[in-house]
């Protein structure tokens, strides 16, 4: 497919003009020194703020999101200029100026400057500072920056007392960045190392603070899924240190699977996050100590950016259809049965697009890395196997494979359509990144990503070294011819609720007819999941 030779897109929220100079790390929870300035890269539809009552309108449903719940409750304003996404922040950075410091604050998605606001916390503090603007949580801090729209305050931590002069705003909806700079005559942090920590939320215009999530059901005008004690901000950092999903527990049926993931909700990076907010109102753990003595040198520090192990990532898309999240976009289901096949766009429909990559320790092999595009279930998401064994042993194969695995642009893409375009893309993203060879490339998955080994190796013969398919069948069977050059591995289970053996027998039947190289092992009594982790 041509998109995967494609020149990289180019997404205005990545984009620098006037003072802003610096790459992106594109490295989701890291953060850099690059060319004078420091900055932060957040995780991509994180957005879900406290823990607090489940909103039964949630487009996040759990029957959608099986395997990839979310922690926190938070559901925007109906309304569509909400986009599902309006507090979603992807960047935030930071620079010193002659006169003043700027900080660059971007969103994920931007239609009204005024619908949102975020609060900057500087420095420390003996005690736990409330922020302002019912933001709803505490943390050490010595000043706070809050803007909203085009206006920004700079307050005194403690005593409110507003330090003048003012900080000036710019903002770009194109880009949807806001740029903040606050004169030296008001805070001039000089050559010292200051601890940073920044919110997002929605701004009430009519009451001048941060929305406040009502208990139930959201409004065309108000948040809902909030809680006891409501948190206004939907999205924080630096996070840092949030935890990886684990999928090492026993599985043993899709119910007690789904179950021990709502207990356990860490797919989006977003669980530490949704517990400080929800249940201590905090936001103490998350910061960053930005050093301007290093900025005043321009030192460049990726440091903090892993180099092999397992990360995720962000890469922008040829494809766009609106912003944000749109919970319309079902691509398939299985109850009632659903599918779109190649109409799919997916829900995810912005620019910028989330995937996961494993790259091996130790230097890139001879020849480049193997490619193994590792996809996800359906209901699944990219994080699905993050810290798996599935991730892991395909990663260590001969001298090293990288293993990709895409966003598919929802949970129930099918590879089909734009959820197809999306893997090619991230492929795309990690070749301009690693060196790969091209003799040595695999697709794999699980379940839904099973039935997608299948369809891509079958629509792209040339591409692809061999296949191994767990849990999933070729579907439909009169591809299978095209796989002459293309070996498969086939795991499946003979207790198996979703894919049962009946049709695997059949599609082994068929791979013996059609002549074609395979192996077919089945394991006893082993459920869909249970070779999951």
């Amino acid at each position: 497919p041509s998109v995967l030779y494609a020149k990289p897109a180019v997404a205005p929220q990545l984009e620098n003009r006037g003072i802003w100079k610096a790459a992106p790390t594109l490295v989701s929870g890291t953060q850099a020194y690059r060319d004078g300035e420091w900055m932060y890269q957040d995780y991509l539809y994180d957005d879900h703020c406290a823990v607090g009552v489940l909103d039964p309108t949630t487009p996040w449903p759990e029957t959608d999101f099986i395997f990839s719940p979310v922690a926190g409750t938070f559901t925007y304003p109906t309304t569509r200029r909400y986009a599902d996404n309006a507090a979603d922040l992807v960047e935030f950075r930071t620079k010193p100026l002659a006169g003043a410091t700027a900080f660059r604050v971007t969103l994920n998605s931007l239609t009204d400057p005024g619908l949102v606001g975020f609060t900057i916390a500087l420095g420390i503090s003996q005690e736990t500072q409330k922020w302002p603007a019912d933001a709803g949580v505490s943390s050490s801090a010595a000043y706070f920056v809050t803007v909203h729209g085009h206006s920004a305050t700079m307050t005194q931590a403690g005593t409110g007392r507003v330090l003048q002069p003012a900080p000036t705003v710019s903002v770009s909806v194109r880009r949807r960045q806001f740029t903040v700079e606050v004169p030296h005559t008001a805070w001039d942090p000089g050559k010292s190392t200051v601890r940073m920590s920044i919110g997002v939320g929605l701004w009430d215009r009519a009451h001048a603070h941060y929305q406040l999530p009502a208990v139930g059901p959201a409004t065309a005008t108000t948040p809902g899924g909030g809680g006891a004690a409501p948190v206004g901000l939907v999205n924080v950092g630096p996070r840092l240190n949030e935890p990886w999903p684990s999928l090492a527990q026993p599985t043993e049926t899709i119910a007690d699977s789904a179950a021990g993931e709502l207990v356990q909700p860490f797919m989006w990076r977003e669980h530490e996050q949704a517990y400080e907010l929800g249940v201590l109102g905090s936001v103490e753990p998350f910061s960053a100590n930005v050093s301007f003595a290093k900025l005043a040198r321009h030192v460049t520090d990726n440091s903090d950016i892993p180099r092999s192990g397992s990360t995720d990532r962000i890469f922008a898309s040829h494809f766009w259809f609106g912003q944000g999240l749109d919970p319309t976009q079902v691509c398939s289901r299985i109850v009632p049965p659903t599918s779109v096949g190649a109409r799919c766009k997916g829900r995810m429909v912005g620019q910028l697009q989330p995937y996961n990559l494993y790259v091996p320790s130790g230097p890139a092999p001879r020849g480049g890395y193997g490619m193994t595009l590792l996809l996800h279930s359906l209901s699944g998401n990219y994080n699905q196997y993050a810290t798996s064994h599935n991730q892991v042993q395909l990663a260590r194969r001969g001298a090293g494979s990288i293993v990709l695995t895409p966003g598919g642009r929802g949970p129930d893409g099918g590879y089909a359509g734009v959820a197809e375009a999306d893997t090619f893309e991230a492929w795309n993203a990690v070749a301009h990144l690693f060196p790969l060879n091209p003799d040595w490339t695999v697709v794999s998955g699980y379940s839904m990503g099973g039935f997608g080994t299948y369809r891509l190796a079958e629509r792209y013969p040339d591409l692809f070294a061999r296949g191994f398919s767990v849990v999933g069948e070729a579907s439909p069977a009169s591809g299978l011819p095209s796989l002459r050059n293309v070996p498969i591995l086939a795991w499946n289970a003979t207790a198996d609720e979703l894919v049962p053996v009946d049709g695997t027998v059949e599609n082994t039947q068929q791979l013996t007819a059609a002549g074609l190289r395979y192996i077919e092992q089945l394991f006893p009594a082993s459920d869909h999941l249970k070779l999951a982790p």
